[in-house]
C-alpha cells in the first residue's frame, strides 16, 4: 500500500464496514486515516492491497507485530483481510493471505500469528481458507447487542 492507495482503501473500508455486522456502529473516514498513516510509518505492520483485471483495488489485507498484552513476546494479528463482493470466488483472499505469511516469516521475534473473522462475512468460508493455509481454530469471538 501506498499514500496514493489510502482514498481507495477508506472507500473499500467502508463498503466492508456497510456489509459486516459492524454497520451498527458509526465509520470515521478520518479514525482511519489515523491508523493508516501510523501503520504505513512503521515496518512492523503489513498493508497490502489487490487490483482486479481493471486496475481497480478490490481487497486489502492489514495486519501488525505487537506485544501481547500478558506478556513481552511478540505476536502478528491481523486487523482486517476484505475483498469486494463482485471480486470474491478466484484467488484474491489466498493471494493476501499467502503475501501476509511471506511477510509474517521475515519478521523477527514473532511467536505466533492470529487471525480474526469477526464481520459475519461469509465466516464458515474464510475459516476454510485460513484452514488451506494451516491456521487452526482458537477460541470463538461471541458478539451480542448490550
Amino acid at each position: 500500500m501506498c499514500e496514493s492507495d489510502i482514498p481507495s482503501v477508506i472507500v473499500l473500508g467502508k463498503a466492508m464496514h456497510q456489509e459486516s455486522a459492524y454497520r451498527e456502529m458509526t465509520f470515521s473516514e478520518q479514525k482511519c486515516r489515523r491508523l493508516i498513516d501510523y501503520l504505513l510509518s512503521t515496518t512492523e505492520s503489513f498493508e497490502v492491497v489487490a487490483v482486479n483485471d481493471t486496475g481497480e483495488l478490490c481487497g486489502m489485507m492489514i495486519a501488525a507485530m505487537t506485544q501481547h498484552y500478558f506478556s513481552e513476546d511478540y505476536f502478528i494479528q491481523d486487523y482486517l483481510v476484505y475483498v469486494r463482493p463482485e471480486d470474491r470466488g478466484g484467488t484474491i483472499a489466498s493471494r493476501l493471505i499467502g503475501k501476509f505469511i511471506e511477510w509474517a516469516k521475515q519478521q523477527k521475534g514473532a511467536k505466533m500469528l492470529m487471525c480474526g473473522i469477526s464481520t459475519e462475512i461469509d465466516t464458515e468460508k474464510a475459516v476454510r481458507l485460513y484452514e488451506h493455509f494451516d491456521f487452526h481454530r482458537a477460541g470463538v469471538l461471541m458478539r451480542r447487542n448490550p
